[in-house]
């Protein structure tokens, strides 16, 4: 049986005119490119180049070969190319879940970023609540989840990305914009806008007002950051939330401060462990770590960054 490379060097030969360019395009000797078109001849029993001195003209069952070898010498070249794309992370499919904070505002700009150097990789993204997001991964619907909570499940690994400094928002004009830093005495009489304790950030939150025998105000309950950013910026009143919920809204519209002692928003890597993450995936988590810094740091948000170990 014919081997490829006999197969190229017949097609190149008729391309480029003769064995002396062939040999220059295939970057082999020419006796190489003489031997490889002698093996095929042999291989197919007929000649497939008649030859009168150093002309060769292709013989009729030449051009009938020539029609099938030209068709599959592209499509080998179309293989090699998607090969160079796979292991240069260009080619591929992406399934991402995030978050409402991070899919809403920040991964769209972060995943165009990627596209930048990945132009044939085609993203999928979808926004799930972190509590639902853990579910989603678990059956395997994504092949990456950024969650801002980690539960732990048979077949998903969870690597920290990232520990967010959670910030105090509330309506603009209000009282507490004339302060650096946000105590939890500060908040016992306003009233306040709570994330549901079913997620762990909100026992983070209520582990921020431990030792006050004084309960807090709570106006409302919500599942997600971002619900409670827009009522505080209504003037419901003021909450603490993670800072990626804040930058959908200017600093007039939601002012932000700081807290004292610090309210911890953890971000999660989260992927199945069935089988080996893609390159393509791979190459998308690291963009992804060293990009969501590099955007938090021009917001001039605190964090504490934890490198990943793919």
């Amino acid at each position: 049986m014919w081997q490829v490379r006999q197969l190229e060097a017949f097609a190149t030969v008729v391309a480029e005119g003769g064995i002396t360019r062939a040999a220059e395009k295939l970057n082999i000797s020419q006796p190489a490119v003489s031997k490889l078109v002698a093996t095929l001849e042999d291989k197919c029993g007929f000649e497939v180049f008649s030859r009168r001195g150093n002309q060769l003209t292709l013989t009729a069952e030449g051009e009938l070969l020539y029609s099938e070898v030209a068709r599959l010498v592209t499509s080998t070249e179309e293989i090699r190319a998607k090969a160079e794309q796979i292991r240069e992370h260009q080619f591929g499919t992406l399934h991402v879940a995030a978050c409402p904070a991070l899919a809403s505002r920040l991964l769209p700009t972060i995943t165009h970023e990627f596209l930048q150097s990945s132009p044939t990789v085609k993203p999928l993204l979808t926004s799930r609540s972190s509590q639902f997001l853990v579910d989603w991964m678990t059956v395997q619907k994504s092949d990456l989840g950024i969650s801002m909570i980690a539960q732990p499940r048979p077949g998903l690994a969870m690597q920290r990305m990232m520990r967010l400094h959670g910030l105090c928002v509330m309506p603009p004009g209000h009282h507490l914009t004339s302060k650096r830093a946000i105590k939890p005495s500060d908040l016992l009489d306003e009233k306040f806008i709570s994330l549901c304790v079913d997620d762990r950030t909100g026992y983070d939150v209520d582990e921020f007002f431990s030792g006050y025998s004084h309960k807090r105000s709570i106006l409302a309950e919500v599942q997600m950051s971002e619900a409670a950013c827009q009522m505080v910026a209504d003037g419901a009143g003021v909450a603490i939330v993670d800072p990626l919920s804040v930058m959908g809204f200017s600093r007039d519209v939601l002012p932000a401060r700081p807290l004292d002692p610090v309210v911890p928003f953890d971000l999660w890597l989260i992927y199945p462990t069935f089988r080996p993450l893609s390159r393509v995936a791979k190459a998308y988590a690291m963009h992804l770590e060293k990009s969501l810094a590099a955007h938090l740091r021009r917001q001039g948000m605190e964090f504490t960054a934890y490198p990943l170990e793919l």
